[in-house]
C-alpha cells in the first residue's frame, strides 16, 4: 500500500475501501501524472484556440504593446511612453516569443498553456517532500493540472500562467533546499524561479527573502550559504528593475500601479470586492508623467485613509477574506463572467478551505511555512489595495498539497476512529 492503507481491524466499509484501493492503484501508476499534464495542456490549448488571440482585457493591450516594443529594440515603453506601471516578467516573455516567431499572440498563449504542464510534477514532488504518500501527492498534482482559473488565464496575456509556473518550481526547489540544508544548487534554482515569479507579479518579490529566512530557521548546519544564495538570486530581477526605474523615471519604484490600486481600495466607493469598479478622479493640476500620476494617486489614498481609518481597517479585513473567493466581481464582461464560470468558482471553495485546514495541520513543518508565506504575500497585498481571484490563482497549485493533507487526516479519522493519531504510509 502507498498512502491509503488502513490499520488492522479498522472499522471501515469494505466497498469504500475497495474503491479507494482501486483509485490508489490508478493514480500511483507512472503514467498518471504525465497523462493528466497532457490532458490539462490539451484543454488549455482548446481555450486558446477558441479565444483566437482576442484580447478581452485592457491590460492585455498594454502587455502586448510593451512586448512588441521590446522585440523591436525600442525599450520598455507603452504607446511611446517609458513606463513601469506593469511588472517586467510578462512583457519580456512576450518579447522573446515575438522576437523568435513574430507577433503571434495565439502562439504566446499556447506556450503559456504548455509551460503550466510543469506545475503538476512540481506540486506532486513538493507533496512527497511534505510527507504525503504517492497517491495523495499525485492527487494534488492532478488538481493542479486542471485548475480552471489558470486554464482561462493561459488564454490571456496576463502573467498568471508565468507566475504560477515559476512560483510552483521556486517553492519546490526551496523545499528541497530546506530538506538538504547545505544545498547550494537547490537554493540557486529556488531563488531563480522565485525571482521570475516576482518579476512577473511584484506581489511575490519578498518571497525569496522569506524563503531564505525559513531555510536558515529550519537548518542549523551550514544552511546560511544556501539561504544567502536563495535570497540574493531571487532579488536580482527586482533590484535590476528598481535600478532601471531610477534611471528611466527618476524614482526607485518596483511598479507604479501600486498607488493606483491603493487609491481604488481607499475611497468612498470601495468595498471588499469592488476591484476596478471604483472611478477615480485626479486633481486638474496633476502633471503629465507616470510618476506625477503615481504620486497623485498615493496622495488621494493616504488622504482618504487619514480621514477614514476605521472604514479602511474594515476594508482591509474584508479584502483579506475575499482573497479566498474564486468568483470575484469582474468589471469586464466575457466567459469569465458567465454563469458556468461562477459555478466553477464556487465549486473551488472546498479546495481553498481544505488547503487552509491543511496549512494548520502541518503548521510545524518548514515547507508549510513556504506556502504560507506565498499566500500571505497575496493576502497582505490584496487586503491593503484591491482583491481579485486571479491574484491568488498562482498559489492554488501548491495549496492543493495542503487540501490533500486535510483529506488524508479525514481519511485517517474515518478509517481508524479508535486511533486518531495514526499516520498513513
Amino acid at each position: 500500500m502507498n498512502g491509503l492503507e488502513t490499520p488492522a481491524g479498522a472499522a471501515f466499509d469494505r466497498r469504500s475501501l475497495n474503491l479507494a484501493l482501486f483509485v490508489e492503484q490508478v493514480v500511483t501508476r507512472p503514467w498518471w501524472l504525465p497523462v493528466c499534464a497532457a490532458l490539462g495542456t490539451i484543454l488549455r490549448w482548446g481555450l486558446v484556440a477558441k479565444v483566437g488571440g482576442a484580447m478581452a482585457f485592457y491590460d492585455e493591450g498594454d502587455y502586448d504593446r510593451i512586448g512588441q516594443a521590446l522585440a523591436h529594440g525600442q525599450g520598455f515603453i507603452n504607446g511611446g511612453t517609458i513606463t513601469a506601471f506593469h511588472p517586467p516578467g510578462e512583457p519580456f516573455y512576450l518579447a522573446a516569443v515575438y522576437l523568435v516567431f513574430g507577433h503571434r499572440i495565439v502562439l504566446a498563449e499556447a506556450l503559456q498553456a504548455l509551460m503550466l504542464a510543469a506545475v503538476p510534477f512540481a506540486v506532486a514532488r513538493f507533496g512527497r517532500r511534505q510527507g504525503l504518500g504517492q497517491a495523495w501527492a499525485n492527487g494534488a498534482g492532478t488538481m493542479a493540472a486542471f485548475h480552471p482559473g489558470l486554464a482561462y488565464a493561459s488564454a490571456t496575456l496576463y502573467p498568471a500562467a508565468l507566475t504560477a509556473t515559476a512560483l510552483s518550481l521556486g517553492l519546490m526547489w526551496s523545499g528541497e533546499a530546506i530538506a538538504a540544508g547545505k544545498a547550494r544548487l537547490q537554493g540557486l534554482l529556488g531563488g531563480l524561479f522565485l525571482g521570475i515569479a516576482g518579476a512577473a507579479t511584484t506581489t511575490f518579490v519578498p518571497l525569496g527573502a522569506l524563503a531564505a529566512v525559513i531555510v536558515l530557521k529550519a537548518r542549523t548546519t551550514k544552511a546560511w550559504r544556501t539561504g544567502l544564495i536563495l535570497a540574493a538570486v531571487s532579488l536580482v530581477p527586482a533590484l535590476a528593475w528598481i535600478a532601471r526605474n531610477e534611471i528611466a523615471l527618476g524614482a526607485p519604484v518596483i511598479a507604479t500601479n501600486g498607488s493606483n490600486n491603493l487609491a481604488l481600495g481607499a475611497s468612498d466607493q470601495a468595498t471588499p470586492r469592488s476591484g476596478n469598479w471604483v472611478e477615480l478622479t485626479l486633481p486638474p493640476n496633476v502633471g503629465p508623467t507616470e510618476m506625477d500620476r503615481d504620486h497623485a494617486y498615493l496622495g488621494l489614498a493616504l488622504g482618504w485613509i487619514r480621514v477614514h481609518p476605521a472604514r479602511y481597517a474594515m476594508l482591509v479585513g474584508g479584502r483579506a477574506l475575499a482573497t479566498f473567493d474564486s468568483v470575484g466581481k469582474p468589471k469586464t464582461r466575457g466567459a469569465h463572467d458567465s454563469l458556468a464560470a461562477k459555478a466553477v468558482g464556487y465549486l473551488m471553495l472546498p479546495w481553498i478551505l481544505l488547503s487552509l485546514v491543511g496549512l494548520v495541520i502541518d503548521r510545524r513543518k518548514p515547507t508549510t511555512w513556504l506556502v504560507a508565506a506565498a499566500i500571505g504575500c497575496v493576502v497582505l497585498s490584496s487586503a491593503l489595495t484591491i482583491s481579485k481571484p486571479r491574484f491568488r490563482f498562482p498559489c492554488d497549485p501548491m495549496l492543493a498539497v495542503f487540501a490533500m493533507v486535510a483529506c488524508r487526516r479525514a481519511w485517517i479519522a474515518r478509517s481508524s476512529p479508535a486511533q486518531p493519531g495514526a499516520e498513513l504510509a
